[in-house]
């Protein structure tokens, strides 16, 4: 697995952002209460809808299901409008309907306040690892990886929390934890521990602002449009 990358910015009205192979991820703004924000997707096959922007590459609903409809390794890249989070304390609920090969990556992203800070979160399947980094004034700082969940198959829910502040920043992975947010303080959902816990010193890499949240996925080489299929996502404040 690269721990070196270089991230290249792109400037969108909606900050969208490219890494050094050219994977894409886009920006979702939540609200300040649990659920802040949520989108099923149960509605007819066409493009995401009104409160979604794409800013590239090809995003769409496909069988009531976000879909990463571009051919493979084409970048995409959509925007959710809405409030934004309160606090820095941020989760996230996601659920993945399709079995990552090889080559596919989903993203989640927090504490984003623009195209040059925020938390990345990262399921890699080449290498069936979840890692984490942060960007920084522009500059990507790889933090730690772990193969303690695998990666997810079709219909896994992700649920992730950010929580704390200066070198004390905690990051929480659960794989199908029940209940749509995290118990009281983050440490927990629906009672259970996580799977994968990051408390890793950021160092002068750490982010103590941001307040929003955000998505992505990349399809693998020879893969097909709709090979990486999103649903029921909902975020916000930690309760």
């Amino acid at each position: 697995m690269k721990k070196t990358f270089i991230l290249i910015i792109l400037f969108f009205a909606s900050s969208v952002f490219t890494y050094g192979d050219g994977r894409y991820f886009s920006k979702v703004e939540t609200g300040a209460s649990p659920p802040a924000i949520s989108d099923d997707f149960n509605r007819a096959d066409n493009p995401l809808g009104a409160n979604w922007t794409v800013n590239e590459g090809t995003l769409a609903i496909s069988s009531n299901q976000f879909a990463v409809a571009g051919a493979a390794e084409v970048d995409c890249a959509a925007s959710f409008n809405a409030a934004s989070t309160t606090t820095v304390n941020q989760w996230l609920r996601v659920v993945n309907k399709t079995t990552l090969v090889s080559g596919d990556y989903v993203y989640i992203d927090f504490r984003l306040t623009n195209s040059s800070n925020f938390v990345l979160v990262v399921f890699e399947r080449a290498t069936n690892v979840v890692w984490w980094a942060t960007i920084k004034a522009g500059t990507f700082t790889y933090m730690s990886s772990s193969a303690a969940l695998g990666n997810p198959i079709a219909d896994d829910v992700i649920g992730i929390t950010v929580i704390g502040t200066g070198n004390n920043i905690v990051i929480r992975i659960w794989k199908n934890a029940t209940g749509a947010a995290p118990d009281a303080g983050g440490a927990t959902w629906g009672s259970a521990s996580p799977g994968v816990t990051f408390s890793d010193d950021p160092g002068t890499a750490n982010l103590d602002t941001g307040n929003m949240l955000g998505l992505g996925g990349n399809i693998h080489a020879g893969g097909s449009a709709n090979d990486i299929l999103l649903d029921d996502f909902s975020g916000g404040d930690v309760p």
